[in-house]
């Protein structure tokens, strides 16, 4: 009897046991190997948190090559059998979660680490992926962004990487919505240096290289690091409540060349002044000594290219940026008006503190026109007609119908022209259509001094003269404004998230007045510091701090695709020619 019961009882236990594995097998998943961004969807991956960032690396600039280690420690949002990083190229050498070897495969810019079954892991549970690896770095361009990533040039190497070009020098979960802390651990050979995020502790000297440590112990977001390997000189100033401000300039670069950075102290404390207590623990500058076209927010020392650095209002906009983009940080790449727009009206609000009020209005009179109505150029009408308009219609066999030309004239000159002018200009147009070389006549014969070019007509120009090619080559539909908050991943970076989104705040300002205004920019920093923001999180909390109803200025000034009037400014979109 007994044995016959041992045996029952064993047959028992080991069938719960099955069932509990297979059920806890049940519940463990895959990971999501993207985000489900609404511009870039595969950017980041699903199903864990990183923590903590080391990255371990030394670069040889003889052969482009990094070689070390990158170590996440990381939590489990979900069961976990298997999950993603972002990342390009390089050879792994080895790879552990947990100081076991685990196996991986490589799937386009997705690392793929399967966990065993007897290592999945549960919810809230913490663990620790150590990457081995070696190669020479990939730089990822994203559609609206010529730069990405890991880039070497003569003097050494930059990194930039918005949105998605860090996946091309570590292995990363690379979206904002995921921040981490980060400890940098660079090694270069002499004469060399490193500047990077955070505070930088004394570098090592190995005899032939030099290890550089910096901690950057504030979540950031992925795109918002940087590593810089060049020779730089170290200069110091130091910021509101004795923050320390460490800026990285070339060795040969003279004080006229770096002279912008002069005012960085004032600068953030204006902005402590307005938005609330600076996010970081440091600050500062990394310059390049590479025309880099672009500046970028890099967290606690945004990176400048040396055309870049030499410009005040740059220098504005990037520590404005470590408030509103870096620690408020945006939940979907869409908003990006949240980033690019508040930095561009701090540039306003900069002007305003140092040359007052009129000088504010003439700010928001030419972002309006660069960002909400499009202005490339005002030309006088004869040379609009010699260096413009007589090229472009060279090239065009196109017959224009009355209409046409009428929308055109509207276009070109804007409230210059009356209705009875646009009727006089229109009396001898041939039933049969006007050929395109003709328009040069109708122009010269117009009332008119000047002729704005704005992206708008000069597209519908080509696009009338059925110059469609030239139109795509021209670049215009990349960067002409749009409506800030209807973007893609291609016009990302157009001129209406920057101007019509600042302008987006400065109606908002005429219309709730400054108390309320610089409540609602206090309120929704400290409300989403450290995290991030959606454009509809801003809108609650405006209308929550002034009591109004707000949809449609914010409908008008984000969403329409018709230039919205500033009429509190004497901003009006009929005035020129829309």
């Amino acid at each position: 009897m007994r044995p016959t019961i041992w045996r029952l009882t064993t047959f028992i236990l080991l069938m719960l046991t099955m069932s509990f594995s297979l059920a806890l097998a049940q519940d463990n998943a895959p990971g999501a190997d993207g985000l489900g961004d609404s511009l870039y969807p595969q950017s980041g991956n699903g199903g864990y948190d990183v923590q903590h960032y080391t990255l371990d690396l030394s670069y040889d600039p003889e052969s482009k090559i990094i070689a070390g280690s990158a170590t996440l420690e990381a939590v489990a949002t979900q069961p976990l059998s298997a999950f993603n990083l972002d990342f390009v190229g390089f050879t792994i050498t080895e790879l552990t979660v947990n100081e076991v070897a685990t196996s991986f495969e490589r799937n386009g810019g997705e690392l793929v680490i399967s966990l065993p079954a007897d290592a999945a892991l549960a919810a809230d549970e913490q663990f620790t992926v150590m990457i081995a690896y070696n190669g020479e770095p990939a730089t990822i361009a994203a559609a609206g962004l010529p730069i990405g990533g890991f880039t070497p040039f003569e003097e050494g190497v930059f990194t930039a990487s918005q949105p998605v070009g860090s996946a091309g020098w570590y292995p990363v979960n690379d979206h904002p919505l995921d921040k981490a802390s980060y400890t940098f651990r660079i090694t270069v050979p002499e004469p060399y240096s490193v500047a990077a995020n955070g505070l930088p502790q004394e570098p090592t000297d190995n005899g032939d290289t030099r290890t550089f440590v910096f901690e950057a112990t504030e979540p950031m977001a992925s795109y918002l690091t940087t590593v810089n390997i060049a020779e730089f000189r170290e200069e110091r100033q130091e910021g509101p409540d004795g923050l320390p401000i460490i800026n990285y300039f070339p060795t040969d670069f003279t004080e006229r060349q770096v002279r912008a950075f002069a005012r960085q102290p004032e600068i953030l404390a204006l902005f402590t002044e307005l938005f609330g207590p600076y996010p970081f623990e440091t600050a500062g500058a990394i310059v390049v000594d590479v025309q880099l076209g672009v500046a970028l927010e890099t967290q606690t020392r945004p990176i400048y290219g040396a055309d870049s650095s030499q410009a005040e209002v740059i220098v504005v906009h990037e520590l404005a940026h470590q408030w509103f983009g870096d620690s408020v940080s945006v939940t979907d790449w869409k908003d990006i008006w949240l980033n690019e727009g508040f930095a561009s009206y701090a540039e306003l609000l900069w002007v305003e503190h140092i040359d007052g009020a009129d000088a504010l209005a003439e700010q928001a009179k030419q972002k309006y026109e660069e960002g909400v109505i499009g202005v490339l150029a005002t030309l006088p009408k004869d040379a609009f007609i010699g260096s413009q308009l007589g090229a472009i219609v060279g090239e065009s066999d196109a017959i224009l119908s009355e209409s046409e030309v009428e929308s055109l004239l509207r276009a070109f000159g804007g409230s210059q022209l009356s209705d009875e002018q646009i009727n006089t200009a229109l009396a001898d147009i041939p039933a049969d259509g006007l050929p395109a070389a003709d328009l040069v006549a109708i122009f010269e014969a117009l009332p008119i001094e000047d002729v704005t070019l704005t992206f708008r007509n000069v597209a519908q120009l080509l696009e009338t003269l059925e110059l469609n090619t030239m139109l795509q080559a021209s670049g215009l539909l990349s960067f002409s404004p749009t409506a800030p908050a209807v973007v893609t991943a291609e016009n990302m970076f157009n001129q209406g998230v920057y101007q019509r989104g600042a302008l987006t705040l400065h109606a908002l300002r005429l219309r709730v007045g400054d108390d309320d205004f610089f409540t609602i920019l206090r309120q929704y920093y400290e409300t989403y510091r450290d995290s991030n923001a959606t454009t509809e999180d801003f809108i609650r909390i405006a209308e929550q701090v002034s009591g109004q109803e707000l949809d449609a200025l914010f409908l008008a000034w984000l969403y329409d695709e018709n230039p919205p009037d500033l009429p509190e400014a004497g901003l009006f979109a009929a005035d020129y020619g829309i």
